[in-house]
Formats: C-alpha cells, sequence, structure tokens
C-alpha cells in the first residue's frame, strides 16, 4: 500500500502551482480547473525547471528547449526530450494535498 505524505494545503495553490523539494525530488504541483498534479519537475532534456512552463490543458511547456508533457502521465509529447516525467499519485483530504513518493 502506498504511503501518502502531506506536501502543501490548497491554499498554497491559488496561484496554479507551487514547486517543492522533498526527499531530494523536485516536484512541481499544479491546480488545473481544480485538479490537483504532481510531476517532476526537472525537464529530462537539460534538467532545467519546468515551474515556469506555460500550461495548455493537460500540457506543460519546458520554458527553456520547448518539450512538452502531459501533466497527467508524464508522457512526452514533443521533445527535444526523449524521457517522461515522474508523475506521483496525489489525495486530497480536506485542506491538505499529499503525495505518494
Amino acid at each position: 500500500m502506498a504511503e501518502f505524505k502531506k506536501v502543501a494545503e490548497i491554499s498554497e495553490l491559488l496561484s496554479g502551482r507551487k514547486e517543492i523539494t522533498i526527499e531530494e525530488n523536485k516536484i512541481l504541483l499544479l491546480n488545473l480547473n481544480g485538479e490537483i498534479y504532481a510531476i517532476g519537475s526537472r525537464c529530462p532534456h537539460k534538467g532545467l525547471s519546468l515551474a515556469q512552463g506555460k500550461i495548455e490543458g493537460n500540457i506543460i511547456t519546458c520554458p527553456y528547449h520547448g518539450s512538452r508533457f502531459d501533466v497527467a502521465t508524464g508522457q512526452v509529447i514533443k521533445g527535444p526530450a526523449k524521457e517522461g516525467l515522474p508523475v506521483y499519485e496525489v489525495k486530497v483530504e480536506e485542506k491538505d494535498i499529499l503525495i505518494s513518493l
């Protein structure tokens, strides 16, 4: 059974995103139309942050080299990245956001 850890509160995602570090993992929390996602926040292409990436629907675009990823699956939609992003299971309990590492 997966162990979940509280990482933030819903009120911290009013801007729609928040980058956190948990156990040396850089994770980007996203609030897209009330749905919370947790993905790796480093683009696998060059290791640069996705925190300021443009979001259209469920797709985030790396602000540096244009790689595009599906935030629900982590899958690469468009390169140059060849590898997808890690995706973390999310639970919301009342005001708390929990993820499984």
